[in-house]
């Protein structure tokens, strides 16, 4: 095993490799595709997509604004954007066609 300060001193990661692994792991928290996503984060992604509000999404799935809100705040963490602009494009690149 290798000294941890000497590998810092040289410009390495003072970490074992599984620790390593497991953090760059832990730290994508980007999905690759929509298939990571919740039914609901998929229901509420495809309605931003079409220019509904939180109101109108809430009302069109049975559940309250407020819910809404927190549900687009994990989607939007999940899929790393700030916005539902952004979001929406993730969407078109991204998720799968809706099943019909």
């Amino acid at each position: 095993m290798r000294d941890p300060v000497r590998a810092a001193i040289n410009g390495g990661a003072p970490l074992s490799p599984s620790v390593a692994a497991q953090l760059i792991r832990n730290a994508s928290t980007q999905p690759s595709s929509g298939a990571t996503l919740t039914q609901r984060e998929r229901q509420i992604l495809r309605l931003i997509v079409g220019g509904q509000s939180n109101k109108q999404i809430g009302r069109e799935l049975g559940i309250s604004e407020k819910t809404v809100k927190s549900h687009c705040g994990r989607l939007f963490q999940r899929i790393n954007v700030s916005d539902r602009t952004q979001a929406a494009v993730w969407a078109t690149k991204h998720l799968p066609p809706e099943d019909e």
